[in-house]
């Protein structure tokens, strides 16, 4: 009933039409007009608030990390850290200690940089807090240069911290000011300049400098993203504009069905920019591939019927309601499964999983209503009096007629296609549950990328940039003092240090071994946390929390080689903590939560495609009132999901966090055709089971295929984008499609024949 009052707008009322696309497109340029913050200033604004204005440099650096240790943001916020990676034969020559200087100093002079923490501003750690600085001030004799290298790399907070064992690699770690930071170049390209630009002016030869950490890493992996999205977004336009005129074989239908996604992804991201919606990464490169491809996809299946309505002699007005009535039920209903199966990760844990989600849900109901609008209504124009042209000479309605003896050969032998279909279908997911949770930095990052080679480098020097934490928490009665947490954290630290993918632990043991005393008079050794200067005590002890703290690094290895670890050492402090009754022994920290994330993304991806497949079912099936069909459409649903699964197993890939989502537009892919293909079916007039299915066959054939063809190929030039996430959703999106066309057009008229109704008894 509604869709007969919306489709005589079209014949008598269209300037209601033409108010509603007039007032989505005033409220889109107003939310794109608002200013929204990028992710790096976001963050930065947070870490900002974090830092009182009475804190030092160095204690609000302490206090910054710390806080990153223990909080939970998305992974898509970049922590407020940068590493200059500094590489040399000899740092320790007068000449060199001189240039690190000046390039310090020149570094700090960026009104964007804070400080710059190194080697000569580690604190003392002696009783008397007066020694020898670790480093020789300038101008100092030769002499006092020949023991700096030994007395550097025996010091506990220097070797595997701001120095290599080699003594080769120097890490020197950044704080930014953020209320200084006017762009994404101030964290890294002026860094740099500064930097080498000063090595340059000290004439020092052999020593090269780099910079990575978690901001520069970010801005790199933002700046490939933009590049990649002009890039591709460029060419699969270019190129899905040239296959729909070689198909569509005139110019008019081309723009119109065009008009669809484009309008869709300007009123999506507007709209969800005016009601402030929380967006991230993920959100802007899936959701404008989303929405194009979901109004491609519908538009095209209208488009065929307008052009077949125009060929059979009615007018353009009767056309575009004719269409809206015979397809606009098939789109709702690939609309509102598809916005079931993004609504079903709103039942996950991360919360910028459920924003992804939600935008997306969003967007697709955006995208229906831009489809139904815009093509019907500039079909009725001017633009649309010439859209039939070419239609009689299609090229693929000409191929599929062609192609019919082997649908005939389909229909003959059912039960072998079907029993196929099942069996394809059940091999294929066995494959796809060998998949495993992982995430890697460098596949979210170009293949060339200056700062993953600083990365990679330090994960051979320094054994990782990423840190994480033990946290020992001691009961009530027990003193700041007591000799049994320095028992505990030593019992800890040897568990660590026995697990080679863990490196560097640093605790209060190597801090009390900096100061001269007995070791067996472990009460004396506690008293001597006191003495420690207070930003370095900071950072491994809180008294008020009353806890402690163990470093240690992680290279950039992946989760999945680190998870069995994480499990065997939990596993083991817990055999530990039972000889300390009230204390409580915890491993945190990034590395360590990423990896519990994405088992929960795992739990979250079988949750929320469980229960979308479900609701599918179910709508599919009170839709048309047949649970028949509700049945036979979960082979040709299921069987791309679980063929994109092996795909992926194949590419080497793994479940994080890109891959989890891409899964759930491969849903909507999946179902879309299906819908098509049965609306057809279930409204087709032949007398025989046979006929219908070939009239269905030809009659949405052309339009599935088209899409296949332009989304495939649109879709294919991400392949070869310089960063492998890119590389692989464009590979399982690929997959997926031409999955779904199998399953739609091979295995769903078997099954239909293999398990027909009782009207349709056999097949003629």
């Amino acid at each position: 009933m509604l869709l007969d009052l919306y489709a005589n707008l079209f014949l008598r009322h269209r300037w209601v039409v033409t108010l509603f696309v007039v007032v989505m497109t005033a409220l889109a340029t107003w939310g794109h007009l608002r200013e929204t913050p990028s992710p790096l200033r976001a963050r930065a604004q947070r870490q900002q608030e974090q830092q009182s204005p009475r804190d030092s440099d160095s204690t609000s650096q302490l206090k910054a990390d710390r806080q990153e240790a223990n909080q939970s943001d998305d992974d898509e916020s970049p922590k407020s850290q940068a590493l200059l990676v500094v590489e040399s034969e000899d740092f320790f020559r007068p000449s060199t200690i001189d240039a690190l200087r000046k390039m310090v100093t020149a570094v700090e002079d960026l009104p964007a940089v804070a400080s710059v923490i190194w080697l000569e501003r580690l604190p003392i750690t002696n009783m008397f807090g007066v020694t020898e600085p670790l480093i020789p001030p300038s101008g100092s004799s030769q002499d006092r240069y020949v023991d700096t290298r030994r007395r550097v790399l025996e010091h506990p907070l220097a070797v595997g911290q701001l120095i290599s064992a080699d003594g080769q690699t120097m890490l020197m770690p950044i704080v930014f000011d953020w209320l200084n930071v006017e762009s994404d170049a101030d964290c890294t390209e002026a860094i740099l300049v500064a930097a080498r630009g000063s090595l340059d002016e000290s004439g020092i030869d052999g020593m090269g400098v780099k910079i990575t950490g978690d901001v520069p890493l970010f801005v790199a992996q933002n700046d490939a993203l933009h590049r990649s999205q002009m890039k591709f977004q460029v060419i699969g336009y270019l190129l899905a504009l040239v296959v729909t005129i070689f198909l569509f074989r005139g110019v008019s239908a081309v723009l119109i069905v065009a008009s669809a996604p484009a309008a869709g992804i300007f009123w999506s991201i507007g709209l969800l920019n005016l009601l402030g919606h929380s967006t991230n990464t993920l959100t802007n490169v899936i959701l404008p591939v989303l929405v194009s491809m979901i109004g491609l996809t519908d538009g095209v299946h209208l488009m065929m019927h307008i052009r077949e309505c125009r060929t059979r002699g009615l007018s353009q007005a009767k056309s575009a309601r004719e269409a809206i009535l015979r397809v606009g039920m098939a789109c709702a209903l690939t609309s509102l499964t598809t916005c079931i199966g993004f609504g079903s990760l709103m039942v996950a844990s991360a919360e910028f999983i459920r924003d992804f989600g939600e935008a997306c849900a969003i967007g697709v109901v955006v995208s229906f209503c831009a489809v139904v609008t815009l093509i019907p209504l500039l079909s009725c124009t001017v633009i649309g009096r010439h859209v039939h042209v070419g239609h009689a000479n299609d090229l693929i309605s000409h191929q599929l007629r062609g192609s019919l003896g082997f649908v005939n050969w389909t229909m003959r032998h059912p039960r072998i296609v079907t029993a196929l279909a099942v069996l394809l279908t059940i091999g294929f997911g066995a494959i796809s549950l060998t998949l495993r949770p992982d995430n890697v930095t460098k596949n979210s990052l170009p293949n060339d990328s200056e700062m993953y080679a600083a990365l990679a480098h330090c994960d051979d020097a320094m054994g990782g940039i990423d840190t994480s934490q033990v946290v020992i928490t001691w009961p009530d009665d027990v003193q700041a003092d007591d000799p049994r947490i320095f028992h505990l954290v030593e019992s800890v630290q040897t568990l660590i240090d026995r697990q080679p993918l863990l490196k560097h632990p640093l605790s209060i043991c190597d801090l009390l071994a900096t100061f001269p005393t007995d070791d067996g008079d472990l009460s004396t050794k506690m008293s001597f946390l006191e003495l420690l200067p207070p930003p370095l005590k900071a950072l491994f002890v809180n008294d008020e929390l009353r806890q402690t703290i163990i470093t240690f690094r992680i290279r950039d290895d992946g989760i999945a080689k680190y998870e069995p670890v994480f499990r065997k050492i939990e596993s083991q402090f817990a055999s530990v903590n039972s000889a300390y009754p009230g204390f409580q022994i915890e491993l945190s920290g990034e590395s360590v939560r990423r990896s519990r994330d994405l088992y929960q993304v795992v739990v979250d991806l079988a949750k929320s495609l469980g229960v979308a497949s479900v609701v599918i079912f179910v709508v599919i099936t009170l839709v048309y009132r047949s649970l028949r069909i509700g049945l036979i459409s979960i082979i040709p649903n299921v069987f791309p999901l679980v063929f994109t699964g092996t795909v992926l197993v194949m590419m080497g890939g793994a479940l994080d966090f890109a891959s989890v989502c891409a899964f759930t537009v491969c849903l909507g892919i999946a179902v879309d055709d299906t819908i098509h293909f049965l609306t057809r079916f279930e409204k087709s007039e032949e007398s025989s089971l046979a006929d219908s299915i070939r009239s269905t066959y030809l009659g949405v054939g052309t339009a599935m295929v088209t899409t296949t063809v332009i989304l495939v190929l649109g879709f294919g030039t991400a392949l070869t984008s310089e960063l492998p996430d890119h590389r692989m959703f464009a590979g399982m999106a690929c997959a997926t499609i031409a999955a779904a066309l199998v399953g739609d057009l091979l295995f769903l008229p078997a099954m239909l024949v293999c398990f027909p109704a009782k009207k349709d008894s056999q097949v003629h």
